[in-house]
């Protein structure tokens, strides 16, 4: 077995691809490229939470582990009020600090602060009872997912997606009011910071509660950026075994959770066929023709495996 091996190695290592095959590879290369970089400068010039949609979609196997990414899914953690206070309090202190606000500028910061807690203590005093029953629901559902039956059951799992409906829709509306707060006191506090420096209006962030270490707001920042440095490498044939191994990566977790023979609401056998054109790329070597990994490659080894040379004309 281990000779039989090592000569499909040997006969693997003296073949020569066509040159239109090697040619393919590189439309192929620039294909994906230009797409992923597209999608990172369509998410960066329009910047909008869409992690968490897709992660509550998510059906399959692993459907809880990917849910479980999603920040404050129920809304629990934006519906402390206790909490909101000790964190807007925090900034405001934080923000002193950060843009050294004199005397009138610190009088400003307390005004911004009180007129937002004044509006956050308003709606809590409006909708307490609503809330507190709403958190009662939350329990409720909780108990019953953990229930095996009703997972596995077709009507009673059809329960728990009724229950969760409601709930999103109840919660939908206290938590567009809320983010409006947040956004508002964040956005506020950045401009009088600005002004009191002088400088070009820049966002200082104000810390929300119920974060974790790669939820769907980190996921949010962080996917538009890997689309469009994934998208510049391939386009360039830079590094591009790692960048495809690292893009069909991320592509097969989104497989993962859609997994294709589950029912979900979206399919991701169009994913699948990506992970494995990317798979390809980072077989062949594929920037190593018409791409920066040719002189590379060149510099590492003193010769490529795959040259334009080697091409059949």
């Amino acid at each position: 077995m281990s000779i039989h091996l090592r000569r499909v190695t040997l006969a693997a290592r003296r073949f020569q691809i066509a040159a239109s095959a090697g040619w393919l590879l590189v439309v192929l290369r620039c294909g994906l490229g230009w797409q992923f970089f597209q999608e990172g400068v369509s998410k960066i010039d329009n910047p909008r939470p869409f992690s968490a949609v897709f992660l509550g979609n998510a059906r399959g196997p692993w459907a809880g582990l990917f849910q479980d990414r999603i920040w404050d899914a129920h809304g629990l953690a934006r519906l402390d009020q206790e909490q909101t206070q000790i964190l807007w309090k925090a900034h405001l202190k934080a923000a002193q600090e950060h843009f050294r606000f004199n005397d009138r500028d610190r009088t400003k910061a307390a005004r911004i602060h009180a007129s937002y807690l004044s509006g956050l203590n308003g709606f809590f005093s409006d909708n307490r009872l609503e809330i507190e029953e709403y958190r009662l629901q939350v329990e409720r559902l909780q108990r019953d997912k953990q229930q095996a039956a009703r997972r596995e059951v077709y009507s009673l799992n059809g329960q728990v997606l009724k229950q969760q409906s409601e709930l999103a829709g109840k919660r939908r509306p206290w938590l567009a009011t809320l983010d409006g707060f947040w956004a508002g006191y964040e956005r506020d506090i950045s401009n009088l910071g600005a002004a009191a420096t002088n400088s070009a209006a820049s966002t200082f962030a104000l810390t929300r509660p119920g974060r974790r270490w790669l939820d769907s707001r980190s996921i949010d920042r962080i996917i538009p950026w890997f689309d469009l440095v994934i998208g510049g490498l391939l386009i360039l044939g830079l590094l591009t075994r790692i960048t495809s191994l690292a893009a069909a990566g991320f592509l097969f977790s989104v497989v993962l959770s859609q997994w294709p023979p589950t029912t979900g609401p979206m399919s991701t056998y169009y994913h699948l066929n990506l992970t494995l054109a990317l798979l390809v790329l980072a077989a062949t070597g594929a920037g190593r023709i018409a791409g920066l990994d040719f002189f590379l490659n060149g510099c590492c080894s003193g010769k490529g495996k795959v040259t334009h040379e080697q091409l059949d004309t």
